[in-house]
C-alpha cells in the first residue's frame, strides 16, 4: 500500500523553492517495489511536491538549477505509516541515520549554478589556452616536458605535454616562470588498461581500495553505459578488485565528502556489466570482479572504499602483499592474546542497527575496525561496551547487541552468531589503549596490548626469537612485606565497579592511579590507610569477579578471589599502605621478602656462606627459644614516656614509663598486680586496636579481643620496676620477669637448660610410706573394722569427669571394702560432696554424675569459694536447683551455702511442705546446714528454690557419716590450674573441707597450668599453699601429689610437664607429702601413647586421657601408690 508523501519547500525566510526535482529510489527489491525504481515530483511555484511511496527503503535524491542529482539521504516508509512531509520521514530515522537539511542542499544547488556560470567564462578562457598552446614531449633529457614548454610560452600562458603514446596530455601554465599543472587528459590506455593477472595474485589493496594517483580526471563514467563523460567537476577510478556478493562502504559522513556519483561494475574480462549512483554503500552484484568509482575532485584527496558495510577511519591507500604470500602470516605471525588493536579505532562515532558507523553529537566512543573471529570460539571484553556488532566472511552484517545503558552495569557478554566471521565494537573512546579482545573465555584475564606473536614453528623448524625475560620481581622468590601496596608499580587512570580500566583522569575532574595486580587470599580482613575510591577483585586467571567502592574501612576478601587492584587517588600514592588485619601498624613502604617456597612448592633456602655471620643477631625469644614465665612484664626493656589513649607514644616524660609489645592469647584475661595509666591492645601486626585508661591508674585487669596479639602497659615511674602482669583473673605473688628455655623443639627434641632442665632424677614416685592414713584405714577395713575412710580427690578435667579415673578408684575401694561389685554405680555409704557447679558443657556433681538441673542460677566456674572453687547465685526468686535421690539409701544431706543473704527451701517427695531457710540468719561465710527434714523413704526429685533475696550456694554432702567404708568426694574442675585454687577464699574454703573429714587428700593438676604459661617456680608456691590449707582443715590427712603425663597439646608446650613433676617432688621431699609421677606409667615420650598411635591412650585432642584405656593407667597407678590390690 503506497503511502502520501507531500508538502512544500521552504527556505529560511519563507521563499519558496520551484523547480527542484525529489526523487526516490528503492534500495532493493521487494514485493512492492523494484530495486532503483524512482519515485519523482518537481516542486511547483510555491514549493510544493507530491509522492505516492511504496513501503519499503528509499534513497532521496534532488536535483536543481542545472546540477545532477545528489543523494541527501534514505527513508523507510512501513506498513502503518501515517501520510507526512518528507522532512517527517527524514527526522525519524534511526539514531544511525543522518538528518540532512534538504532546503540548505538545494540552496547550496543554486549556489553552484551560479558559479558555473562563471566557471563557463573561465573554461572559454581555458579552451582558448589550449588551442593557443604549443605541445611538448618527454625526453630523457626533459623528463615531465617541462622545460622546455616554459621556454618556449610566455609568462601568463599555457602549454601542453604529450606523455606518451596512448598515455594522453598535461596542460601547464608558465606562472613567472614556474609550470603549473591546470588539467589531464587521459589517453587511450586508460580506457583499455588491464590490472596483470599476476599482480592481482601477489598484491592487493590495504584497507582503502581506492587509488587516488590512479585516476582520470575531468571524466565520470555514464549512468547506464559506463561511458566516459566530460565534466571537470570529476574524476573516476581504475579498476579495483571486489568480491561478489561482498559489502562495500564509503568515506564516513562526517567527512566533508559526498558519495560517489556513479559506482559502476565490470565482469573479469573488464566488461561492463551495471552502475548505481550517489551511494555510500553496496554489495557487489553477481559476477562483478571489478569496480570504478566517479567521484567530484574536491573529493579526491579524503574519498575511501573499503570492505563492509561501515566504514573505518581514512587511510591511505596502500599496495599489500596478500595474506597468502604475506611473510608475517606465512610463518605465522599472529595477533597475540589480545585481538582489539586500539591504533585502528575509529573515534567519534557508533555502530548503526544495519551494522553501518554513524556519527551524532556523541562523540565520547570509538568503533574498533573489523576483527576476525571463529563462530565456534567464546570471546569476552574487559571493558564495558556498547555495541558489538558482527559480520560475515563476506563483510555482511549479520546482527549486533547493544545496550545504551552499558556504563551502569557489568561488562556484557559477548554471544557470536554461528555465521559470524568479524566483529567490531563501539566503546568509550577513553578506554580504547586499556581495552581487550581476548578469545576462548567468557570473561577477561589480565590485559595485554595488542601485539603480534611469532610462531614456535616455522616449515617444520622451531623458531627462536628470543625469550622475554621474567624479572626477578614476578620470579615468585620474592613476596610483599607488611605493605602491599607499590607504588613504584601504579598506572595514571582508574578501574571501575565493573572492572573496565580507564587510564584518564576520573570524574569530578580528580587524578587516580590504579596499582599492579596484589595476590591476596579469600576471607583475609585488610586495611588501607586512605579512602581506595574502587578494590576490584580478580580469580586466579585474573579474570574480574566484583568490586567495591570508596573504602574507607577494613574489608573481607572474597571467595573466589586470588588477585585485586586499587584505585586511589594520587595525592595518596606515595604514602599509602595497604594491610592484612583490620588495624594500622607503623607505615612501612613496600618492600620485597623472601618467600619460604616458590609458587611451585619449591622450598627457598639461602646458602650459609652467603650469610655475613659476624652482623648476624639471633633473637632467641623471637625465634621461640625462650619463653617467659609467670611475669610477663620485661621492666628491662620499658621507656620513659607514655602512650596515650589513641595509640600515640609521648616519649621522655619522666613520670611514667611504658613497655615494650607483650605477647598476649586472644579472648584471654590477665591480671596486674599494680594499677597502670594506659593499657594499648595491638593486633598481630601490632597495629593499634583501642586502649584502657584510668587518671587513677587502676587499670589491674584486660581481657584481650579476639583479635588482640600484644599489649603495651604505661605505668608510673614509682611502679614500674615491682609490675606483674600474667594470665588469669587474680593476681599471685610476684615474680621477677625471666626466660625460660622451652622444653622441646617442634620435632620433639628435648632442650636441656634453664627452667627446664632437671637436677637429678625425678622419680616415678616418692613418699608412698608417708600415706598412713590412708594405709590404716583400709587396712583396718579389710579386717572388718568399724572406720570411715573419706578420700578427696582435688584436680581439673582429669577429675571432673568421674570417668576417666575417679570413679574406677572409688568402684575398686567399694567393691574391695564394701562387698558392692566392681561397677558399682551407688554408693554404699554415700555419694560424698555434690557440687552444684556447672559450665556450659556440663555438671561438676558428686562421684557418680548425679545430673543436677539449674533454673535462674548463674556460677562462677573456678573463681567460686566452693569445694571444688564454684558456687552458684541466683536473685531471682523461684529459681531452682533440682536432682533425684533414692531417699530410701538412707542418707543424710548437709548443704552447704553463704550465710548473710537470701532465704531458700527445699522439698522433696514424702514431705508434708517445702522447709524454708533463711539464710541472712547465718553469718557471713560458708555455713553447713543439714536438710533434716529429707525423706527416709521413697525416691524422687529434690527442689531447692530461692524464695526471696540473693543467694549463693555451693552443693550438698550426701552419705551416711556413721557408717563404716569408703566415701569419695569429687572436686574437680575443667581447665583449673593451680593459681585458681589459691585464689579460692582460704576461710571459706578450710570450713567447708574440715566437714569432709578426709583421710587421703590427692592433688592432680599441671594441665591446665601449662597452659597459662605458669612458670614453675610459681607453680611450686600455689602447690605450697594448698598443701598449708589442707592440713589447716585437716591436721592428720594424707596428701598425694599426683603428675600427670606430658600430653600432645597442639602447638606443642612451652613448659614441659616434667618441671612441674620436679616441683611436686621437691615439695614431696620438703613437705612430708607423697609424690606420685604418671608419666612411666604411660610411655617415654607423648607420642608413644598419642591419639592415633600404637597405644592410643590419649584422646583427639592431644590433652585428655581416653577413659577405655589412659583413664585405667592413671587409676591402676593411684591404687598401686596405697598399696590396694588391683
Amino acid at each position: 500500500m503506497a503511502v502520501l508523501i507531500s508538502g512544500k519547500l521552504i527556505g529560511p525566510n519563507g521563499d519558496p523553492r520551484p523547480g527542484v526535482t525529489i526523487m526516490l529510489t528503492a534500495v532493493k527489491t521487494s514485493s512492492a517495489v523494484v530495486h532503483l525504481a524512482p519515485s519523482s515530483s518537481t516542486t511547483g511555484a510555491d514549493g510544493s511536491y507530491s509522492l505516492s511511496v511504496e513501503v519499503g527503503t528509499h534513497n532521496v535524491m534532488i536535483e536543481a538549477y542545472g546540477r545532477p542529482f545528489e543523494r541527501v539521504g534514505q527513508i523507510t516508509v512501513y506498513s502503518d505509516s501515517k501520510p507526512g512531509t518528507l522532512n517527517d520521514f527524514l527526522t525519524t530515522p534511526g539514531a544511525d541515520e543522518l538528518t540532512p537539511a534538504i532546503v540548505a542542499m538545494v540552496d547550496d544547488m543554486r549556489t553552484d549554478a551560479a558559479t558555473s556560470a562563471q566557471q563557463a567564462k573561465e573554461s572559454a578562457q581555458y579552451v582558448q589556452n589550449i588551442a593557443d598552446a604549443n605541445t611538448y614531449y618527454v625526453t630523457p633529457e626533459d623528463p615531465d616536458g617541462t622545460i622546455a614548454g616554459l621556454a618556449g610560452t610566455p609568462n601568463g600562458k599555457s602549454f601542453r605535454v604529450g606523455l606518451g603514446v596512448g598515455k594522453g596530455f598535461k596542460t601547464y601554465i608558465n606562472n613567472n616562470g614556474v609550470a603549473l599543472e591546470i588539467s589531464e587528459s587521459p589517453g587511450a590506455d586508460s580506457f583499455k588498461r588491464m590490472i596483470p593477472g599476476a599482480r592481482l595474485d601477489i598484491v592487493g589493496s590495504g584497507k582503502n581500495k581506492f587509488d587516488k594517483n590512479q585516476v582520470v580526471r575531468g571524466y565520470y563514467l555514464y549512468e547506464g553505459s559506463g561511458q566516459q563523460t566530460a565534466n571537470e567537476r570529476y574524476c573516476y577510478s581504475d579498476f579495483i578488485p571486489l568480491s561478489p556478493g561482498s559489502a562495500y562502504s564509503s568515506t564516513p559522513p562526517q567527512l566533508p565528502t559526498s558519495p560517489a556519483r556513479v559506482t559502476t561494475f565490470y565482469d573479469e574480462n573488464y566488461v561492463y556489466l551495471s552502475d548505481i549512483s550517489s551511494v555510500d554503500n553496496f554489495i557487489a552484484p553477481a559476477g562483478a570482479a571489478f569496480v570504478r568509482v566517479s567521484i567530484l575532485l574536491t573529493d579526491l584527496n579524503m574519498y575511501q572504499l573499503s570492505h563492509g558495510v561501515g566504514y573505518s577511519d581514512y587511510e591511505g591507500y596502500q599496495d599489500v602483499i596478500k595474506p597468502g604470500v604475506n611473510v608475517y602470516p606465512a610463518i605465522g605471525f599472529a595477533s597475540g592474546k589480545n585481538l582489539f588493536n586500539p591504533n585502528t579505532v575509529s573515534d567519534g562515532v557508533h555502530i548503526s542497527s544495519i551494522g553501518t558507523i554513524f556519527a551524532d553529537a556523541t562523540t565520547t566512543l570509538s568503533v574498533s575496525d573489523y576483527i576476525a573471529i571463529d563462530p565456534s570460539k567464546s570471546y569476552a571484553c574487559n571493558q564495558q561496551w556498547q555495541c558489538v556488532a558482527y559480520y560475515d566472511a563476506s563483510g555482511a552484517f549479520i546482527s549486533r547487541q547493544r545496550d545504551t545503558d552499558f556504563a551502569t552495569k557489568a561488562i556484557i557478554v559477548i554471544v557470536v552468531p554461528p555465521t559470524a566471521a568479524y566483529l567490531r565494537v563501539e566503546l568509550p573512546t577513553a578506554v580504547v589503549p586499556a581495552t581487550q579482545i581476548e578469545q576462548g573465555v567468557t570473561v577477561a584475564t589480565e590485559f595485554e596490548p595488542f601485539t603480534l606473536e611469532s610462531p614456535d614453528v616455522a616449515n617444520g623448524s622451531a623458531v627462536q626469537f628470543g625469550d622475554v625475560p621474567v624479572g626477578i620481581e614476578n620470579s615468585g622468590l620474592f613476596v610483599s612485606g607488611e605493605n602491599l601496596f607499590n607504588k613504584n608499580t601504579v598506572k595514571y587512570g582508574y578501574i571501575n565497579e565493573y572492572g573496565s580500566v580507564f587510564p584518564i583522569q576520573g570524574p569530578s575532574s580528580t587524578d587516580y592511579n590504579y596499582s599492579d595486580y596484589i595476590p591476596v587470599t579469600p576471607g583475609d580482613t585488610l586495611r588501607a590507610g586512605n579512602t581506595l575510591r574502587f578494590v576490584a577483585f580478580y580469580g586466579t586467571s585474573k579474570s574480574f569477579i566484583s568490586a567495591i567502592t570508596n573504602v574507607t574501612t577494613s574489608f573481607v576478601v572474597p571467595a573466589g578471589a586470588a588477585f585485586m587492584r586499587v584505585t586511589v587517588s594520587q595525592g595518596f600514592v606515595n604514602n599509602l599502605q595497604l594491610v592484612r588485619g583490620a588495624y594500622l601498624p607503623t607505615r612501612q613502604d613496600y618492600t620485597h621478602v623472601m618467600a619460604p617456597t616458590l609458587p611451585d612448592g619449591t622450598p627457598v633456602r639461602v646458602p650459609g656462606d652467603i650469610i655475613l655471620t659476624d652482623s648476624l643477631s639471633l633473637d632467641f625469644v623471637q625465634q621461640g627459644l625462650l619463653v617467659p614465665g609467670l611475669n610477663l612484664y620485661n621492666r628491662h626493656t620499658i621507656k620513659a614516656g607514655y602512650i596515650d589513649e589513641f595509640g600515640v607514644i609521648h616519649p621522655g616524660v619522666t613520670t611514667y614509663f611504658y613497655s615494650d609489645y607483650i605477647p598476649v592469647t586472644p579472648s584471654t584475661v590477665y591480671t596486674l598486680n599494680l594499677g597502670a595509666r594506659f593499657l594499648g591492645l595491638y593486633a598481630k601486626n601490632k597495629a593499634f586496636i583501642r586502649s584502657l585508661a584510668d587518671s587513677f591508674h587502676n587499670i589491674t585487669s584486660v581481657t584481650t579481643d579476639s583479635d588482640c596479639y600484644y599489649i603495651r602497659v604505661t605505668i608510673k615511674t614509682a611502679s614500674s620496676a615491682d609490675l606483674q602482669l600474667e594470665k588469669g583473673s587474680t593476681a599471685t605473688a610476684f615474680s621477677s620477669f625471666a626466660y625460660s628455655l622451652i622444653s622441646q623443639l617442634p620435632d620433639g627434641t628435648p632442650v636441656n637448660g634453664g627452667a627446664s632442665s632437671d637436677d637429678g632424677v625425678v622419680p616415678d614416685s616418692y613418699g608412698l610410706e608417708r600415706l598412713r592414713e590412708t594405709h590404716m584405714c583400709l587396712d583396718k577395713l579389710s579386717y572388718g573394722g568399724s572406720v570411715q575412710f573419706s578420700w578427696a580427690m582435688i584436680g581439673d578435667s582429669y577429675t571432673r569427669w568421674q570417668e576417666r579415673y575417679a570413679l574406677k578408684c572409688a568402684q575398686k575401694l567399694w567393691h574391695l571394702y564394701n562387698g558392692a561389685g566392681v561397677t558399682a554405680t551407688v554408693p554404699p555409704i554415700g555419694f560424698g560432696y555434690r557440687s552444684f557447679g556447672y559450665d556450659s558443657s556440663s555438671d561438676n556433681t558428686d562421684i557418680v554424675g548425679t545430673p543436677i538441673t539449674q533454673s535462674g542460677f548463674t556460677c562462677a566456674y573456678n573463681t567460686g569459694n566452693g569445694l571444688d572453687i564454684s558456687s552458684v547465685t541466683s536473685s531471682t526468686a523461684g529459681s531452682m536447683l533440682t536432682w533425684n535421690d533414692n531417699f530410701a539409701l538412707g542418707f543424710a544431706y548437709i548443704l552447704y551455702a553463704e550465710g548473710g543473704s537470701g532465704v531458700i527451701s527445699y522439698n522433696a517427695p514424702g514431705m508434708t511442705a517445702a522447709i524454708e531457710i533463711d539464710l541472712s540468719t547465718y553469718a557471713v561465710g560458708m555455713q553447713m546446714i543439714p536438710l533434716s527434714s529429707m525423706p527416709s523413704a521413697g525416691s524422687g526429685t529434690v527442689t531447692i528454690t530461692l524464695v526471696s533475696g540473693t543467694a549463693v550456694l555451693y552443693g550438698v554432702n550426701v552419705m551416711n557419716a556413721s557408717q563404716s567404708g569408703v566415701v569419695v568426694h569429687k572436686l574437680g574442675g575443667s581447665g583449673s590450674y593451680s593459681t585458681q585454687w589459691v585464689n579460692a577464699n582460704a576461710t571459706r574454703w578450710q570450713t567447708a573441707f574440715t566437714t569432709l573429714k578426709a583421710n587421703l587428700v590427692t592433688i592432680m593438676l599441671g594441665t591446665n597450668d601449662q597452659g597459662a604459661n605458669l612458670s614453675p617456680a610459681a607453680f611450686k608456691a600455689n602447690i605450697l599453699t594448698m598443701i598449708n590449707r589442707v592440713r589447716t582443715a585437716s591436721p592428720t590427712a594424707d596428701i598425694l601429689l599426683i603428675c600427670p603425663a606430658e600430653n600432645n597439646r597442639p602447638g606443642g608446650n612451652t613448659i614441659a610437664m616434667s618441671n612441674y613433676a620436679r616441683q611436686m617432688y621437691d615439695l614431696a621431699l620438703e613437705q612430708d607429702v607423697a609424690f606420685l609421677n604418671l608419666q612411666q606409667s604411660f610411655g617415654e615420650k607423648p607420642s608413644d601413647y598419642a591419639f592415633g598411635s600404637a597405644r592410643p591412650w590419649m584422646v583427639a585432642d592431644g590433652l585428655h586421657p581416653d577413659p577405655a584405656t589412659g583413664g585405667y593407667a592413671i587409676a591402676a597407678a593411684i591404687l598401686r601408690a596405697i598399696l590396694l590390690p588391683l
